[in-house]
Order: structure tokens, then sequence, then C-alpha cells
């Protein structure tokens, strides 16, 4: 039996699958027809392919076809049967397999990065056009005409390479007839060709998923004139070229369990996104989604290029929307429906992570009005002034806000300015301030406000009588000591982190606000009168203020001082208002009435009333301009940047076990605290992301250390708040940490066995900051993160460098560090978009320690994921232009760790190619090109390898004639690390020289062709993604070892035959685990590497280079002040014998006078250790 398909409908409404059925002799065996159905798809094309390029009869066997309606038999034309024509309605209700079934992006290359909006096949297309980045194709007719003769040539030329001509040739035809109806009849007929069945949509889909891959580069690029044109009138869509925005839709797949668990990993790292390579199709009916595959994706739409084509689809029941490439996912959830027996997958779909989500932004909400302390006392009572500045000055070493008025500011403008953001007003009772007038209205004013008040008691023989003792009878009392202050506010239910100063704030007058009036009556522009029992009598105000929908004043009349406060609210006719007239140690009168403005004139008139009486009140203000909306417009709301919620703990090395206990201390009693790992980029992060407030660890060897030098400078230029514990007895702090901690509480925390009692101590100095904080943790927007920034600044015509060992933005902060030809520094500022506009602003200062400061400030512009800054930088009087550049911030599962590029300079450029590809590829690069070998040169080679999770080696006669690069080598192969060699020359030229015997055995990369540079690259590359995948794993696993010793000046020495030999070191460490050093000794140049733990035991080789190794083996002890000192045995074959390496303390201050003393005693210490060594 045979059966033959033909559409017998052009109509794309209908779904049907149109079947016709023969049997080979129907008239000799009657034989029921059957019903086989398949696809409707391109339907159009075979019926358009039987009538026109077929015969219209056919011959098959025995029987002859005639214009698809007729079977005959051969031997008789007068037998004929119709061919049944069958509609296929159940099945054409589901969606199409082949096109809303599968993974967003294909399993291979499911987490293999992202690429922007615009997809590079959408680029080359663009350049292969002529067009412009941003040109579209409906400029004019004339384009739109060649546009789409482009897209039917490449159709043509596309159906020509796979054998499919004819069809090719159809649909070219079919978008032709539309070039003269407009863009938006061919993208209609451009849409219905691409949901058809047809060759277009599999091989456009297939030539997309290649985008990225680069083995497969040349291939996609071959599609560019054949199918390009196609896409790109696809993506033009003429009815809607706006973002679709808070809209859900559906796709199926079937998911193996390890593409589940790779979505999993990928729903934990919320940071996490991928890009849509290819058209996706997606469907808006749940329903029919659901019936397809095991998983199912529901995808929400944010924002992004997504079309709904189900009107001009062939199949418009599918409710197809078709995402673009390049719109953007993260995945937000992935669960099992046990009932269903069906995964769910929850997407969330953007165009762009554009940098602007990651900035904060200005927010009403955030902007309540900032709390200050007010002090209040009789400036002429010498005792109580003297108390009053000294806690004022307390308030302020802790960076807490306290009113600062203007100078020459009328008292007027002090109490209503003063009282009006006031937490709490600190009265300190005396008889000067009894008989003040100002001192009266002012504590009338905060009673009336209910603004909450403190006693200060100073002289206890005092009582207050009269006016003050009636107000502060009801108040708390406490006395001037700091804590009691502190402990008494938290009673009162006052929230002491309301007046801490944000970062950046200093205490200082608040910036003027504009009044809408601000007068008095003498000045002539304020008259003010009530009525009583048919009389007028005059309210006599020394101040009146109306300001936001405020009133507050003070003022006479002829029952006695008042003080005036209340709300207006201005409308487009004429306003409320209501106000309290406060009668000094009297009752009060309420005020209700209507405010009206015209030009300068505003009237307020209505009715007073005390119990049962009333009358009718007014007054008339004139104002200083005439009004307008914005005089009484809300100020801009603040940037509101997240805060950190966490005490942050500040220490050395040989402080970490103290470090520990406190955090966990805090922890224990509600205090959310941190203490970060020993690396001065993880602290100075931590305190930008994390800290409320910085508590160091103060010691001589604190002060020596330049991690911590850097760490509490950046704290203390940020205006986080410092809390000092001093924990080493006998100690005074001196020199940078004398300066930052000066006139500071601190906790002394020394005695083990008073540890508990200091901790609540260090608690009470804590709680003003971290009284209402809670111990969740805080989501951070990264924006950069970066460990080497460069770029450059101008002066006087001249181009200098700029370079920054580490610049990070986070929460709306700018943080890093460095270290030029001036010193070492570090950056605080901030960053954020300006209201309205998509612009971003920026300002930090850069703070020399101990010298001066230099401020940048200016504009952040993207590009490809770079952030372009460009702005001035300001010395005194000096000023110019500089400008910065910042890759964005993409996080990535190897973060802290690194990829190592050991070369000869002579192939610098090279590398830099291979580390530019490296970085499009998000792998982490370190070189010294990038400035990464900066001070110490061995010391910054040994970070730079220890950090790495792979060394690759550009190798070259040169190479091995290095001595710098035989140490990195030799260093690596010390550490056991993964080693690429990268041939960039014959192996032959080095074959027999230290290089080519290491790499003998290993397998090799050649760079030698420029022309397979990519094919090569691409080896290198997937060496590296499997390196670091392995060591994420093994770090995982890993315990944290402490920091013992972050380098400094060291020496030791080894004994072998009863002879002593000195081992010197260019640089030594002891960091979290691992042995780092490098020096030479009476054999040769030799490296060191290896291991110690927490309990002190240690081992490392010492490499000489080109020569043998020897093993050392001992114990490590180190004291108090951050020394150490080493002691144990080396062996090598049969050999052995005794050594000890120490720390040298090279901070010491040494009287002059003595210093030859201390020369001979230190000699005869020497010799005394040495002798010890020797016995030993």
């Amino acid at each position: 039996m045979a059966s033959f398909p033909y559409s017998t409908s052009n109509d794309s409404s209908k779904n049907g699958v149109w079947s016709s059925h023969s049997n080979w002799n129907p008239w000799v065996t009657p034989v029921p027809g059957e019903q086989r159905y398949s696809s409707g798809a391109g339907n159009f094309v075979v019926e358009e392919t039987h009538k026109r390029y077929q015969p219209q009869t056919m011959t098959v066997n025995d029987n002859i076809i005639v214009d698809s309606k007729y079977q005959m038999p051969n031997s008789d034309y007068h037998k004929k049967r119709a061919i049944k024509e069958i509609e296929h309605k159940s099945k054409d209700e589901q969606l199409r397999e082949e096109r809303f079934m599968g993974l967003p992006i294909s399993s291979e290359s499911s987490f293999g990065g992202h690429f922007g909006s615009a997809s590079p096949f959408f680029i080359e297309i663009k350049k292969y056009l002529n067009f412009e980045p941003n040109d579209i194709s409906s400029k004019t007719s004339a384009m739109t005409s060649m546009f789409v003769e482009k897209v039917a040539q490449g159709i043509i030329e596309e159906g020509k390479q796979i054998g499919k001509e004819r069809k090719a040739e159809k649909m070219a035809a079919m978008l032709r007839e539309k070039n003269n109806e407009g863009i938006e009849e061919v993208w209609k007929q451009c849409v219905y060709l691409y949901t058809s069945k047809n060759f277009l949509y599999k091989a456009l889909n297939t030539t997309m998923k290649l985008v990225g891959d680069k083995e497969q580069e040349n291939i996609w690029r071959s599609k560019v004139p054949t199918l390009g044109p196609f896409c790109l009138l696809l993506l033009n869509n003429p009815f809607n070229k706006e973002l679709t925005k808070n809209k859900t839709i559906y796709r199926s797949a079937n998911m193996t369990p390890e593409q589940i668990v790779q979505y999993e990993e990928m729903a934990k790292n919320k940071s996490s996104h991928q890009s849509f390579k290819v058209y996706t199709s997606c469907t808006r009916n749940r329903k029919k989604a659901k019936a397809l595959g095991n998983t199912l994706f529901i995808m929400e739409v944010l924002d992004g290029f997504i079309m709904d084509i189900s009107s001009y689809s062939k199949y418009p029941k599918e409710e197809e929307e078709l995402i673009t490439p390049g719109v953007r996912f993260c995945v937000k959830s992935v669960t099992f429906n046990q009932k269903k027996n069906r995964y769910v997958i929850n997407l969330e779909l953007r165009q762009k992570l554009s940098i602007f989500d990651k900035i904060p932004k200005p927010i009403a909400q955030s902007t309540k009005p900032k709390k200050h302390i007010f002090f209040a006392y009789a400036e002429e009572d010498e005792s109580n002034a003297s108390a009053a500045e000294k806690l004022k000055k307390y308030f302020i070493q802790r960076r807490l806000r306290v009113y600062h008025p203007r100078q020459n500011e009328d008292i007027n403008t002090i109490i209503a300015s003063g009282i009006e953001n006031a937490a709490v007003v600190l009265v300190f009772p005396s008889s000067s301030l009894e008989i003040s007038k100002d001192g009266s209205k002012l504590l009338n004013y905060a009673d009336q406000t209910k603004t909450p008040i403190l006693t200060i008691k100073i002289c206890q023989d005092f009582q207050p009588v009269g006016w003050l003792g009636a107000i502060l009878a009801p108040t708390k009392s406490c006395s001037n000591h700091f804590d009691e202050v502190m402990q008494t506010l938290m009673s009162m239910g006052i929230k002491t982190s309301d007046f801490v100063l944000e970062r950046d704030e200093e205490n200082e007058p608040q910036p003027i606000e504009e009044y809408l009036f601000k007068g008095e009556t003498k000045s002539g522009n304020l008259k003010a009168n009530y009525h009583q029992s048919g009389k007028e009598y005059p309210m006599e105000f020394r101040f009146l203020g109306l300001k936001h929908g405020k009133i507050f004043g003070q003022g006479d009349d002829k029952d006695g001082a008042f003080t005036l406060a209340g709300e207006y609210k201005l409308e487009d006719g004429p306003g409320v208002i209501k106000m309290q007239k406060q009668y000094v140690g009297k009752d009060s009168v309420k005020y209700r009435g209507k405010i009206s403005i015209e030009a300068l004139n505003c009237i307020i008139e209505g009715q007073w009333k005390i119990g049962k009486m009333h009358d009718k009140f007014s007054m008339h203000l004139i104002l200083p301009r005439p009004y307008t909306a914005d005089i009484e417009k809300i100020p801009p709301p603040q940037i509101s940047r997240k805060q950190g919620n966490k005490v942050m703990i500040s220490y050395c090395s040989c402080k970490y076990d103290l470090a520990q206990k406190i955090t966990k201390g805090l922890i224990a009693k509600g205090i959310p605290a941190v203490c970060p790992p020993m690396r001065v980029h993880e602290m100075i992060k931590t305190a930008a992301q994390k800290a409320r407030v910085v508590v160091p660890l103060m010691s001589k060897a604190y002060e020596a250390s330049n991690t911590a030098k850097l760490v509490l400078s950046y704290a203390d230029e940020a205006g986080i708040p410092i809390v000092p514990v001093k924990a080493q007895d006998p100690y005074t702090q001196s020199g940078w940490l004398g300066v930052i901690c000066a006139g500071a509480l601190w906790v002394q925390m020394t005695n083990a066995n008073e540890f508990e009692k200091k901790l609540d101590e260090l608690i009470l100095q804590l709680q003003p900051y971290v009284n209402d904080c809670g111990d969740e943790e805080q989501e951070t927007d990264i924006l950069a993160d970066e460990d080497f920034v460069a770029g450059y600044y101008m002066q006087s015509g001249e181009e200098f460098p700029l370079q920054f060992d580490m610049f990070t933005m986070v929460n709306g902060y700018i943080a890093g560090e460095g270290e030029d030809e001036v010193g070492i520094f570090v950056i605080d500022g901030g960053y954020n978009c300006v209201p309205d506009t998509e612009e971003l602003e920026f300002e930090f200062e850069k703070h020399y320690i101990g010298k001066y400061d230099v401020q940048y400030s200016g504009t952040i512009t993207e590009e490809e994921s770079v952030l372009f800054f460009d702005g001035k930088w300001s010395l005194d009087n000096l000023s110019d232009k500089f400008h910065l550049e910042v890759p964005v911030y993409e996080p990535s599962e190897s973060e802290s760790l690194h990829i190592m590029l050991s070369y000869q300079w002579n192939n610098q450029e090279l590398v830099k190619k291979v580390a530019n590809k490296l970085k499009q590829n998000n792998i982490p690069i370190w070189f010294d090109i990038a400035g990464d070998m900066k001070g110490n040169i061995n010391s910054a080679m040994a970070n730079g390898v220890e950090s790495s999770a792979m060394i690759i080696s550009f190798n070259t006669l040169a190479y091995s004639k290095s001595v710098n690069c035989q140490k990195e080598f030799t260093y690596a192969m010390q550490l056991e690390k993964k080693i690429v060699p990268v041939l960039l020359e014959n192996e032959k030229n080095f074959q027999d020289t230290w290089l080519g015997k290491a790499i003998a055995s290993s397998d090799k990369v050649s760079m030698e062709n420029e022309s397979l540079f990519d094919s090569s690259f691409d080896v290198v590359l997937q060496n590296i993604k499997k390196v670091l995948q392995e060591k994420v794993k093994e770090d995982s696993n890993q315990s944290e070892v402490i920091t013992r010793f972050e380098g400094g000046t060291v020496h030791g020495k080894y004994y072998h035959l009863d002879q002593s030999f000195d081992m010197i070191f260019d640089f030594f460490s002891l960091i979290e685990g691992r042995v780092s050093g490098q020096g030479i000794d009476n054999v040769a140049t030799f490296t060191m590497a290896g291991n110690y733990d927490n309990e002190g035991n240690i081992s490392f080789n010492k490499q000489y280079v080109g020569k043998h190794a020897t093993e050392y083996k001992g114990t490590l002890h180190c004291d108090e002040l951050g020394g150490f000192r080493i002691k144990g045995k080396w062996s090598v074959g049969n050999s052995t014998g005794d050594f000890y390496v120490e720390s040298i303390d090279d901070n010491e201050d040494d009287n002059e006078d003595d210093n030859e003393d201390d020369n001979e005693d230190d000699s005869e210490d020497d010799s005394e250790d040495d002798s010890e060594d020797d016995s030993e």
C-alpha cells in the first residue's frame, strides 16, 4: 500500500494534516483505507511542489494518480477511486516537539558563559550588509527593498547548498511578492516562513548554536551571507520595538539527572546568568507546554525582546512567544512535583544585566531626617559648660551626630533647627539655665514637640524649680559618664544607631534648607493678632518659620511668652493649618484655620480654642519671593546604600586566636560579628560590604602590620566607627595607629580569666552602633572587584600611570588600596546613578597614609562589560583630568584562583593576546605586565605561583636562560602545580637545557604557527577549565590554617659537620598553611615551599635552582608580638643536621646613644643562639 501526503489547502488557520491514501489494487481486494497522520507544517510547499513542478498524472505500480484527486488502474481508465482527504484535528492541538522542547540553551554550552544583548552573529550580519550598529531595515522603502532582496538571495543560496533549491526559490518568491507592500507585510511573511516546516528553522538554529564555539567559528561565519539577512529580518519587528515586561511563558524539555544538577547549582548562585544563543520558541499556554517532556520551564520575563508572533504564525494556536538571542536568564529555583513526576524550573529573564541594577538609587522612603543629639546648657556656668563640652567630645569621637549651630546663627533658628530633628535633648540644669530666657524657650519648645529629654546631673545639690523643674521632673537623669548616658538613652527606647554618622559624613552643621517663610514681628514682614471678648490683641513673634509643611515659632502676647508648633498643607485653593500655642508654665491653646498664598502675600485665618472659649485669629506674612510649588518641594531623596550590619574584627596574625574568640563570643551574645581571613583585600572588602563598626586588636605587632595599617586606614577614611581593644599589656599605640585611635575609649583584653567581663565591656561600647542590627546575611550588589586596575592621569600636559592594587565597587561604595612612588594609600568613595537619567556619577578620595588626600570625581560609562571612569583629580590648587578602566564584575566559581602566565619579556605581545582571550572567557589571570609583579619581585612571583590553579609557561630558548623564569618554573614544580608548556619555537632549541628536561614528559601545546593560534588556544582553554573545576572541589574540602607571618625580615642557619651556614632570605612568609621563601646560602640560590598546621608542625623543601632539594621538618613557635621561630632537622640523602629560621623585629626604635651597646648585645645573643644550636 502506498501513501502520498499532499496538501490541498493554503489556509493557514487550519492546523489539520491532510493525507491521501491509495491501495495497490483496491478493486481486486477491498481493503479499508488507513489513516496515517504527519505534521502539516510546510503544506503550501508540498502542495505547490506537486502542482507546479511534478506531472499532473503520476504512475505508481499499476495505478495512475490524476490531479491528486483520483486513483485509476492502468488497465481500465473507466475505473476510478476518489482519494479521500482526511483532516487530522486531535494531534494538531499539541505543540510541535521539535520547536517547543529542549533546554533553553544546549547542554554542551549551558554553562559556558554568555554574550551581551547583541549576539556576535548579528554583529557580523550588520557588517556584511554595511549597516550601522543601530540601523534598522525599515528606514526607507529603498532600503527595505534592498534588504528584502538580500534576504531572498540568501535563502536561495542556502537552498542550493543543501539541495533544496526549489523550495528555497518558492520561499524567496513569497517574500518578494510582499516587497512593495512595506516592511510590515514583509515581516509577517518572514514569521510565516519561520514557523512553517522547512529548512529555514533548522538551518538557522543549528548555525546560531555554533556561535561562541571557536572550533565552529568558520562554519557559522560562512552562513552570514545566506541565513544572516533572514535572521536579521526576523529580529526587526516593525509592530513593537519595546521590551516585553511582566509576562510568563513556558517551554518543556526531557532532562537527564546530570542536567538537572547543573540547573540546581545555577540556582544556588544568585548572580549566575546565561544568554539565549538562538531564537527560542515558547508558549503562553502552560497546559500545552506541560504535555511535553519531563521538565517544565516557567519563564518570568522581567524585561526582554520577546516577540509575540502567534498572530502571524502558520500555527496561531501554539500561542508562540519567540525569545530573541541575547536575552539573559538566571535560575531562580528547581523543584520536583512528585504527584506529577515532573521537574519545574523557574527562570527569570532580562534583556541585559544592566550595571544600573547594581547601583543604589534615590528612594524616598529612605530619607528619614538625620537625628542628632542636642546639648542644652548655660554657657555662663563654667562647670556645666565644661562637662557638656567634654561629653560632646566623646560623642564626636565615636562618630555620633551632634547638633552644631552655624556661625552667627540667631537663637531662634538654633532652637527651631536644633530641636526639630533631635533624637534627644541633653539638659545640664543649673541656676544660670533656670533664669535664661533662651533656655526657657528652648526647653518649652522641646517639651511641646515631645522631644525626649535626658537630665545630666553635674551638681547633685542643685534642685531645679519653676518652669525648669516642671519640665525636668518627669524626665530620666544620669551622670555625665558616656557609658551611663548611652545606657540610659537605650533604656528610654531611643535608637542610638539613628544618630550614628553615615560613611563619609562629618560632624558639622547641616545644610541650610529654604524656608517658605522666616521672620519676626519687628522685621515688618509679619503681623499677627487674635480676638477675645470683642477685643483684638497682637502676637509679637521673635521668630516664625514655615517649611515643608511645618510651622514653628516663639513669641509673646498679653498672656506671656509662648512657643508655637504645628503643620500645614497647601493645596490648589486654600490649604489647612493646625497649630498649638504653648504658654511657658501655663495651658496650651489650639489654632485651626486656612492658609492661602497669592504672590508675596500669605494669609492664615481661623479660630483658636481653649476649653469652651474660642474666637478668631489672623496672621499676615510677606514671603521673601513669589510662591511656587518648587519652594515647598521635598528635597530630593538621598542615595540609599546598604549599610553593614556586623562588627568586624581587625587583627594581626599573632592575635588570630583572640580574634576568633571575640567573634564567637559576640555572636553568642546576639551581636553579629565577622572575622575575615588574614588577607588585606578580603579585609577591606569585608569592611566595605559588611562592617557597621570595626574593632582593631591593638598591639605592637598590629601596629607593625602593613595589612592592619591598610585595613584600619580604610575604615577610618570611610568613616566606619572604630572601637579599639588593647590586646597587649603593656602597650601604648603610636604612629599611624595612635593618630587613628586618638582619644578613643578602649577595652583591655589581655587577661584570659577576665575574658567574659571584658567582652561585656566591649559590647557596652558597641551597643550604640549595633543595637538595631539584624544578624541576617545581607545581599551584596558587586559592580566591580579587581585585584589590579589601571589608567592614567594628566598633569602639566604629561600623562602618568594611575594604578590600584585593589579596586572594588559594592553596594554604592568604592574601596581599594595600592602603593605608588608617593607611598601606600587607600581609597574610599561612592557611586550612584543620577536621578531620572541613565548616567552614573562617582567620587572617591585617595588617602596617602600619614600624608595627604587626592580627590577624584566624574562620570562612569559602560561598554562591552568595562566601566570607563572619566573626570577630574584635584589636590589643593592642582587639578587635571584622569581616565580609568575597570572590568564589570562577573561571578566565577574560581574567583579566588588564577592562571599564571610565565614568560620571557621578548614574547610579551603574544602573551598579551592570550591574556585578553582568557579574560574574554572570564578566566582570572596573573602576569607581570598587568602590574602584578611589583615591590619585591621574588615575593610577588611567589604570590603569583602560590595562588594559581595552573601555570602556563611560554617556552623559548630565552626563557630557559632567564634566572627569574627558572625560579618561577622551579617553584611551581616544587609546589606541584599543574604546568602547561606552550611552545613558541621549536623544542629542539632548548631541548638540552633545564627547561627541555623539565617538560620532556609533559603534554605540550604548540603556538609556533600564528595561523593555528585559535585552535591552540582552545586546547589551552580546555585544560584550564578542567583544572579550575577540580581545584574548586579540592579547595572546598580544605580547612582554614592561621596566617602566622605575613612577611618581613628573616634569617636562619643550618648546621653540618660542626659548621654553621647562614641562610639569607629575599623573603619568607607563613600564610594560610603555606610556607614560602626564596634566598641564597653557601650552596646556591634556592626556593622554599611547604606546609604547616595550626598545631605548629612544619615541613618544607629547599629547592636549589638547577640542583638538588633538601627536606626540612620541625616545630613552629609564635610569640605574642607577631614573631616566630622554627627549629628542627634538615636531611638530604644520608646527610642530616639542625637548623633554625626566625623573624627579626626591625621595627624597634633603638636609642641612638645605645646603638653600639645594642649591637654588642645582639652579637652576643646571636653567639649564644649559635652555640645553643651547635650543641643541639
